[in-house]
């Protein structure tokens, strides 16, 4: 832990006045921007699907439904439900896309990469799924 705590402190006494405020503006600034992006996402109204850069499929979020997809490496199963969407059971190794969590709001999307999958929320007003996969 002496090590760990040196090694801060030797970085700390190297860094100039400037440094420092360099680092605290950009921390402050991404710290804002979170807030900024969080008040500004709309409830989303359609989910996206894509398999694979070939197939594009579209559900509404109104209506509650487990859908089953086939991807390079197994099945990947999502869940909508009261407007949010989930993947329940995936074939892939780490189930990182299963730990995701819930999604509801635009410009949040759960990925599976071994499989190929993804899943964006898109409301009325946005339309960024292209822009994102290109």
């Amino acid at each position: 832990m002496k090590n760990k705590n040196s090694f801060l402190s030797t970085i700390f006494k190297l860094l100039t006045t400037g440094d420092k405020i360099l680092i605290l503006i950009f921390f402050l600034f991404g710290f804002v921007s979170l807030f900024a992006l969080q008040r500004y996402q709309q409830p989303g109204s359609t989910v996206l699907i894509k398999i694979a850069n070939n197939k594009i499929y579209r559900y509404n979020l109104d209506k509650d439904r487990e859908i089953n997809l086939h991807g390079p490496i197994g099945t990947t199963r999502i869940l909508i439900h009261k407007g949010k969407v989930r993947v329940i059971h995936s074939d892939c190794p780490q189930k990182i896309c299963v730990k995701s969590g819930w999604i509801s709001g635009s410009f949040e999307i759960i990925v599976c990469v071994p499989n190929k999958i993804i899943i964006a929320i898109e409301s009325k007003n946005n339309q960024y799924f292209d822009v994102i996969t290109q």
